[in-house]
């Protein structure tokens, strides 16, 4: 445990950085298929016995994700589209990088080019899956949800762009599912 740290401020997970290494092949103009695996470094504060949750530690891989991207209609400026995502249960257990089933994602997508230089991004959808509990013993649940983002690009000069990103998820309570 951390020396002198409240119960309530531990973390299983107090440091992460994930690098992702992936690919994905464009076809017929509209359509990309691909494939990307996450690998994370972590750490995590220990408890001691208050909670009995085991941090996480060192290195560990994540869920193998398959993707299938269209798109759908381009008028003028604005294009939609759509991605479906599947993972695959590759994760290092214990670890906190992911669920013991398979989970399939659906996103709508959306781009705008309201002037030359600068694009905006939107995404949104459902994300499928099993409730799945870490340990009995602790109340840490994660079901499904609605995942979420946003961007924006502006283009400074040849092959040089400014890009930058929201994300995140919405899961609602599992005493409300």
């Amino acid at each position: 445990s951390v020396e002198g740290a409240p119960a309530s401020e531990l973390r299983p997970i107090s440091r992460r950085t994930m690098v992702e290494v992936g690919g994905a092949y464009a076809f017929l103009e509209r359509f990309e298929a691909g494939v990307r695996m996450p690998f994370y470094t972590q750490s995590g504060d220990s408890d001691g016995a208050v909670y009995r949750i085991t941090p996480a530690g060192g290195t560990a891989l994540g869920e193998l994700t398959l993707h299938a991207k269209a798109r759908l209609a381009q008028v003028k400026s604005l294009t939609a589209g759509a991605v479906l995502h599947l993972t695959l249960p590759t994760s290092t257990r214990n670890q906190f990088t992911g669920t013991d089933l398979p989970t399939v994602r659906l996103l709508g997508l959306a781009t705008l080019v309201p002037i030359p230089r600068l694009t905006l991004s939107f995404n949104s959808g459902p994300v499928l899956r099993k409730t799945a509990n870490y340990r009995n013993e602790v109340f840490i649940q994660q079901g499904s949800g609605l995942s979420w983002g946003a961007g924006a690009s502006w283009h400074l000069a040849d092959n040089l762009f400014v890009t930058g990103e929201v994300f995140g998820e919405l899961t609602p309570k599992a005493d409300q599912m």
